[in-house]
């Protein structure tokens, strides 16, 4: 599809994550991508919801001459390696299905997400429970804290032995934060 601009890309508030995504030759103009990232999303999504799991991401980029399709997916309690390889092999089938969005050479990368992979849905802060992360707000201090419980709407953290309930509205970045020496408490 050629000359996609971010405004013009967004689908829905809640898939937006999944839509939005433009290769950086998408940015400079026209994009020599055939595939079109809704239209994968909407066989995509399907394949992985079957599979149990969450489509997290989608992204199309240009290398060399060939299209290359990032899926992430993701599951509580995470995705095993049997399970992402059993995913790939259902998209790779699913994607040749539709010879008229796959007419390109393409390659497929499916995974899971990344530790650096910001917490973005109430999901995400759920199956990260007793991690450590780092909150920006729009309006305050940035701050460090364990996740001790989640809800749909809140975050509470432990911060320094003290619990803080956080609105996840007012969160603008989360990152969970690598921890390669940690005490288990005994409980």
């Amino acid at each position: 599809m050629a000359g996609y601009t971010l405004g013009e890309q967004r689908l829905s508030a809640a898939h937006n994550r999944l839509h939005n995504r433009i290769s950086p030759d998408e940015q400079k103009g026209p994009t020599p991508c055939l595939m079109c990232p809704s239209r994968l999303c909407e066989i995509a999504e399907p394949v992985v919801q079957g599979a149990g799991m969450d489509l997290e991401d989608l992204a199309i980029e240009k290398v060399g001459r060939r299209d290359k399709v990032s899926i992430i997916v993701d599951v509580d309690g995470g995705a095993s390696l049997d399970a992402i390889a059993g995913v790939s092999s259902a998209l790779s089938a699913a994607l040749d299905e539709h010879p008229d969005i796959t007419s390109s050479s393409y390659v497929l990368e499916v995974s899971s997400p990344g530790v650096d992979r910001p917490l973005t849905l109430p999901r995400h802060w759920r199956r990260n429970r007793d991690r450590l992360v780092a909150v920006e707000f729009a309006d305050e201090s940035p701050t460090t804290g364990r996740i001790v419980d989640t809800t749909d709407t809140t975050a509470t953290l432990d911060i320094d032995g003290k619990r803080r309930e956080i609105p996840l509205a007012t969160v603008t970045r989360a990152i969970v934060q690598v921890e390669f020496s940690r005490e288990r408490e005994e409980g």
